[in-house]
């Protein structure tokens, strides 16, 4: 299983909605793994979020479950008016084909 996680800004283009524009000769050589589902959320600064090692699997308390894409009014029910950074983090299985 890998680990991916990554830290935003409310009111940041959110990674999920903006994709890069490519060729027709690279979509079909580009493999692409759909994550939407099933993820962790928490509110926290990037120092803190280091510091606990959200990165690396680390502190698995105070996670919100949300289901992705989404914003942060989504993940964080009656906090409308909150401005602040979080972290977003879920465990995904790479393919065997993509070894190498």
């Amino acid at each position: 299983m890998s680990l991916l996680a990554f830290y935003c800004l409310r009111g940041s283009r959110s990674p999920f909605v903006t994709l890069p524009r490519s060729s027709p000769v690279d979509q079909k050589m580009r493999q692409t793994l759909d994550l939407t589902g099933e993820w962790d959320f928490q509110l926290a600064t990037l120092e803190r979020g280091k510091e606990a090692e959200y990165h690396e699997g680390g502190k698995t308390g105070g996670w919100i479950r949300t289901t992705v894409p989404c914003s942060f009014d989504d993940a964080i029910p009656n906090q409308e008016f909150y401005e602040g950074p979080g972290w977003f983090r879920t465990r995904f299985q790479v393919p065997a084909s993509w070894e190498g």
